[in-house]
């Protein structure tokens, strides 16, 4: 009984934050295709992001083809300490998830996240989905049967500004404060 008096109360609650939540108060994960075209033949590749968005960027046959991309990380490379490390669950298979964990310091820029099939039948064997800032895990899909062999993480790497600590402010202070009473106590 007392569950179900909790439950007429705290109902209300949940209902109003349902609706905030469709009203756009959260943000909504995106849900990208590439190519979007999918007839018979083609395989069409979707990734989810679980906040920022993504967008289709380039796709084709055989191996992942970005010119002038910087490569931070691939999922069949071991992982160098120190460095981004992307993570995708399920390779062998059509879906799973993705994530992305950019070092203490350091911001994650012009993010490109490439999928590759591990059977060349269909066309596009790869595609490659651009990242705005901040999407760094998210789902990805790919609709024919043969499963993903490998992601490819490009990017860039910038150093994170690094505030002065307020501590470091203080000291500053401080130090200024006793200047100008040492030059106060100087006979003249």
């Amino acid at each position: 009984m007392f569950f179900l008096r909790y439950f007429a109360r705290a109902l209300p609650a949940v209902a109003v934050t349902a609706f905030l939540a469709g009203a756009g108060s959260v943000s909504a994960a995106t849900v990208v295709s590439c190519p979007g075209t999918a007839i018979t033949t083609d395989r069409d590749f979707t990734v989810g992001t679980d906040s920022g968005s993504a967008s289709c960027l380039a796709y084709g046959p055989g191996n992942v083809s970005l010119p002038g991309g910087n490569l931070l990380d691939k999922t069949d490379d071991r992982d160098a300490p120190g460095s981004v490390i992307l993570s995708v669950s399920g390779l062998g298979g059509t879906s799973g998830f993705w994530s992305i964990l950019v070092p203490t310091g350091y911001t994650l820029t012009n993010a490109i996240l490439a999928f590759k099939t591990g059977v060349a039948m269909y066309n596009p064997d790869w595609a490659a989905f651009s990242l705005t800032d901040g999407a760094l895990s998210g789902s990805w899909s790919v609709d024919k049967k043969h499963g993903l062999s490998h992601a490819d993480l490009y990017g860039r790497l910038e150093v994170s500004e690094v505030p002065l600590p307020a501590t470091g402010l203080l000291l500053l202070a401080g130090l200024g404060g006793l200047a100008v009473l040492r030059r106060r106590r100087k006979p003249a």
